[in-house]
């Protein structure tokens, strides 16, 4: 649970593992957060931002909405907050822009959206379980002298679909030459591309690629025209008027594409707009693309484009009526992500991922490395080798072996108590 102060600074009040999966479980691990009164200097903490929270700032998850509702009502019979307002909640909105991505993107067609999670998987730097057997980001670094500019949904999924549409477009061309190089040389070594890999370069040289082209460009503009403006307000020190703005904005141009504004019509309004050089020049690029395209291609792709505007609007009317609704001065503001809290606890996984880890390799290694001395750390005689095993009769190799198991939990317990509980207890801090 992270916090902002009236001045929008950020600070960390507690960091746990939510194992509950319902909402009243969430609301208990929230409660018990705000009502920790384990120490004096603790209880004055949490009694002091209960008294001044004044928003809960979260996703839309329907887990997280109930407990957010019943922390609200805690908070509302609190004898603290007796003479003040209500808690409001704010709707995160990076999580409401990633999702307008998310919506938009499920109007693509089935293969541009296998050939997306390809691309992720192919080219993507932060790889998953699994994937490494696929990666081509080496042999693009090696080619184009720079780190793979695509990205996975491994570790955060926020902007994956502008990122990877905006570069390939740009870097199509290398993509190929990347694949049919390892195809050339898994064929020496009497070897062949992955399924994943296959079907990358497959879509990359078929008919449909110029087809598949066009929508990867619609991500890319819907991004630059909806999506991104609305992010850049939202995640700055803004204003509440401001903020309102841009949601009318958003609400607008999405009115407008549904009225019959065309793919057309957005790009030329975008050339005008400041944006990054990579950006401008894949526009331009995706401008000629569409000025090559016959009626029929440009018509579906309306279709697609409004298809996925439809989609996307669903997302704004259930999440911007809640940020309209909050009981805020114009020129006020506070904060509207919580992308900061979940930079905080992906570095707090990642340590604490890391410190697992470590402790299983050094009980581990300090078991074995002490395995030789069992019996006698036991009190008992020694038996270091197989010969002296099998000299010994049934049960007594029993009784050996049953020490060993005891030791091993025995140390094993020493090396945890002795070196790593203090270690946890402070990553946990």
């Amino acid at each position: 649970m992270c916090i902002f102060d009236e001045n929008n600074k950020f600070g960390v009040l507690s960091i746990s593992n939510t194992l509950g999966t319902k909402g009243l479980e969430i609301e208990e691990a929230m409660a018990k957060i705000l009502y920790d009164e384990s120490t004096p200097t603790r209880a004055q903490i949490t009694s002091g931002i209960r008294r001044k929270l004044r928003f809960v700032l979260t996703d839309r998850c329907p887990a997280q909405e109930n407990a957010n509702r019943l922390l609200i009502e805690r908070l509302a019979n609190d004898e603290l907050r007796r003479d003040l307002p209500p808690v409001q909640q704010i709707v995160c909105m990076m999580h409401h822009v990633a999702h307008q991505e998310k919506e938009f993107s499920e109007a693509l067609s089935t293969e541009t959206e296998a050939l997306m999670q390809n691309i992720r998987m192919c080219l993507g730097y932060r790889q998953g379980s699994g994937w490494k057997k696929h990666n081509l980001a080496p042999g693009f670094r090696a080619l184009t002298k720079i780190k793979t500019p695509f990205v996975s949904t491994v570790g955060c999924r926020f902007g994956d679909t502008y990122t990877n549409s905006l570069n390939i477009l740009e870097y199509e061309n290398e993509v190929r030459t990347i694949l049919d190089s390892l195809a050339e040389k898994k064929l020496k070594d009497k070897q062949k591309l992955t399924e994943k890999q296959q079907a990358l370069k497959e879509c990359l040289t078929s008919e449909d690629w110029p087809r598949m082209r066009l929508e990867f460009g619609l991500c890319m503009v819907m991004w630059l025209h909806i999506t991104g403006p609305l992010h850049t307000v939202v995640s700055r020190d803004t204003s509440f008027g401001t903020v309102k703005a841009a949601l009318m904005e958003c609400e607008d141009k999405c009115k407008m594409i549904l009225d019959g504004k065309t793919v057309g019509d957005v790009v030329a309004e975008l050339k005008n707009q400041h944006m990054s050089e990579q950006a401008r020049k894949s526009l331009a690029l995706y401008e000629g693309w569409l000025n090559q395209s016959n009626r029929h291609e440009l018509e579906a792709l309306q279709e697609t484009m409004v298809n996925g505007v439809m989609n996307l609007q669903k997302k704004v009317d259930r999440d911007v009526p809640i940020i309209r609704a909050l009981e805020l001065n114009h020129d006020e503001k506070v904060p509207y992500t919580n992308r900061r809290c979940e930079s905080v606890f992906a570095v707090y996984k990642a340590l604490h991922k890391r410190l697992m880890s470590m402790n299983s390799e050094n009980k581990a290694a300090v078991t074995r490395a002490r395995m030789n001395n069992t019996p006698r750390w036991l009190g008992e005689k020694s038996v270091n080798d197989q010969a002296e095993m099998l000299k010994l009769s049934g049960e007594e190799r029993k009784m050996v072996i049953e020490n060993r198991r005891l030791a091993r939990e025995r140390w094993e317990k020493e090396i945890e108590d002795k070196y790593f509980k203090d270690l946890e207890s402070l990553v946990e801090k």
